[in-house]
């Protein structure tokens, strides 16, 4: 569905906060930035979400290359794989609602919980408290293999 509609502006998107928001005309999207250095891990999820349909979260570059374009079921939780920045500079985020649904969701841009795992010990606890964040560890060291 193609309704002329301005995008919604969302402003700047952090690792610290929430950004919540309501689509209320059919076919407009809404859009956000972030600031990224290349190589850095983030990923970006969408919580709260009220959309009937399918939201694609589409991530553009500076230079306006897309790196990712999630869908993200009606009415559910998810968020992008974590990605590594390629470039340095600003992001934008587009949040495109399938067929001009309406609806509100509040994205989270994280950034992944890093630790190191030992393969003998006791179990690690990892709380995960924000919507789309993952932990990620370090691959063992060369030589050695993690035990099950």
């Amino acid at each position: 569905m193609n309704v002329a509609s301005t995008p919604l502006d969302l402003g700047v998107l952090t690792t610290t906060s929430e950004l919540p928001f309501t689509v209320t005309r059919p076919g407009q999207t809404a859009t956000a930035t972030f600031t990224g250095t290349a190589g850095a891990a983030i990923s970006l999820a969408l919580g709260d979400n009220t959309f009937p349909e399918m939201t694609y979260t589409q991530i553009f570059t500076p230079d306006n290359t897309l790196i990712a374009n999630h869908p993200v079921g009606g009415a559910s939780t998810d968020g992008t794989d974590i990605l590594k920045l390629p470039q340095t500079g600003a992001y934008r985020v587009v949040f495109d609602p399938e067929q001009g649904a309406i609806g509100s969701a509040t994205a989270t841009l994280s950034v992944p919980i890093t630790g190191t795992l030992a393969s003998t010990g006791p179990g690690e606890t990892i709380t995960i408290a924000r919507t789309g964040r993952s932990p990620t560890s370090p691959s063992p060291s060369p030589g050695t293999s993690p035990s099950a």
